[in-house]
């Protein structure tokens, strides 16, 4: 069962590095106003490059969170706007590699699981074949 989460993991780690790396070469960072503040749930008001408003939620990672009608810094992603990370996080990274070395345990524990068995039924094979018992 572990060795089928694992292709999962890792394609959550991989979604993560890949919108990581979209938001450093395409994240366009400017000035948001807080909105609301629902414990770690931040909404924002902000304009566009092209000078459109947008409202969005993200979840702010520090432990001090802004007030209502502060001035913060985000950055969003041009192809969807309300895609919103606080400016400078590194939580896409911070998640995909939490989730890499969860898949990479997994693998671990279901090779290890594999060469386990193929030596318990090594031993009982070999246990059989001289008379003997293995429990």
């Amino acid at each position: 069962m572990l060795s089928r989460r694992s292709p999962v993991a890792r394609l959550v780690a991989a979604a993560g590095f890949m919108i990581d790396n979209h938001m450093d070469h395409n994240g366009v960072t400017t000035t948001a106003t807080v909105t609301d503040v629902d414990g770690s749930d931040i909404a924002v008001e902000f304009w566009t490059e092209d000078d459109y408003p947008v409202s969005a939620r993200f979840t702010w990672w520090p432990d001090q969170y802004p007030a209502v009608d502060e001035q913060i810094e985000i950055t969003y992603d041009p192809d969807d706007p309300s895609y919103v990370i606080q400016a400078g996080s590194d939580e896409d990274r911070v998640l995909a590699t939490s989730f890499a070395v969860a898949a990479g345990l997994c693998l671990t524990v279901a090779a290890g699981t594999s060469i386990g068995a193929v030596f318990v039924h090594r031993a009982r094979s070999k246990a059989a074949r001289s008379g003997g018992f293995y429990y």
